[in-house]
């Protein structure tokens, strides 16, 4: 599942090193301490469940429902991804994987500067304006966002920031990217997104960012030259 409700999950990347004139940081660290991508066999059952919540909402959603969009029966379900509470969790799993896996390709690509990060902010932003579940959740479930929130937002938070600190750090290192705080950068970033994908900018995405992170992550130098 990606941007479209029942596309199936882009499989997970092999992690590539992001090189740097300090050395070298393993992008691998951008899947430290998430949940496994549930096995490819689940899908099946995943793309329903992501079906009957962007049809029905999570709140209002059941196992049998899961089970009609698969037409199988709601013992099988059970069976293989529990009840709804079940397969929310195995969904987030599955799309924070999609999602680092493919930040990750797009910076183990390519020398990241200001530019390259904030290619991967609209990418990450635009797949969440784009999402059939959340864009359900955030227009029907709304009761669900604030206990959601107010339980996982700080793990979210560190989470995130601590899967791109390396990439930041070695960025800076190397003066591709201002040299700050990368935790506190990182912390920012993951806040900023979070609120983006909960209340987008009534501006076009790349302007918003150009605006707002670009100062922040511009080298001091290039910065000079520019205002000059």
């Amino acid at each position: 599942m990606s941007r479209n409700v029942a596309a199936k999950r882009k499989p997970r990347v092999a992690a590539r090193p992001y090189d740097t004139d300090q050395g070298v940081v393993d992008v691998s660290a951008l899947f430290e301490g998430l949940p496994d991508a549930p096995e490819p066999s689940l899908d099946p059952f995943l793309d329903a469940a992501a079906q009957s919540f962007a049809l029905y909402g999570i709140a209002h959603s059941s196992v049998p429902d899961i089970a009609k969009q698969m037409g199988v029966s709601r013992a099988t379900v059970y069976r293989r991804i529990g009840t709804v509470e079940s397969a929310v969790r195995l969904l987030l799993a599955r799309e924070l994987n999609t999602i680092l896996s493919e930040a990750a390709t797009r910076l183990s690509s390519r020398s990241v500067g200001p530019g390259e990060v904030i290619d991967v902010l609209v990418w990450i932003a635009e797949y969440a304006r784009d999402h059939g579940v959340l864009q359900t959740v955030l227009r029907s479930d709304a009761e669900l966002i604030g206990p959601f929130l107010t339980q996982n937002f700080s793990a979210m938070v560190s989470r995130a920031s601590e899967s791109v600190r390396p990439l930041l750090s070695a960025a800076m290192d190397s003066e591709l990217i201002a040299r700050r705080d990368p935790a506190m950068i990182a912390d920012w970033l993951a806040r900023l997104l979070i609120s983006i994908g909960l209340a987008p900018p009534e501006v076009e995405l790349r302007r918003f960012f150009d605006q707002v992170v670009r100062p922040v992550l511009e080298p001091q130098a290039k910065a000079r030259r520019v205002r000059t």
